[in-house]
């Protein structure tokens, strides 16, 4: 019998589909898009294939530091947050 949090959708968390994950995942969305704008100005790149190496790059990067213990203390370090 799965647990109060994961009844509702199948075995999603129970805040899976939430402001805050709607925000991160707009966030991520529009920083790959300027990446991917600029990159591909500069290096003179079909933006379909940059934008596919940077949405590559951008998701092994996050899921290697939500893997990570301290990844909270990572993402602050980051953005300058003590």
């Amino acid at each position: 019998m799965p647990s109060d949090s994961t009844a509702r959708s199948g075995g999603l968390p129970a805040d899976f589909f939430s402001a805050s994950t709607f925000g991160t995942l707009s966030g991520c969305a529009v920083v790959t898009w300027v990446v991917t704008a600029v990159l591909s100005g500069v290096l003179r790149g079909d933006p379909k294939i940059v934008g596919l190496v940077v949405a590559c790059v951008g998701w092994r990067l996050s899921t290697g530091f939500a893997a990570r213990p301290d990844a909270t203390v990572v993402a602050k370090q980051l953005a300058g947050v003590r």
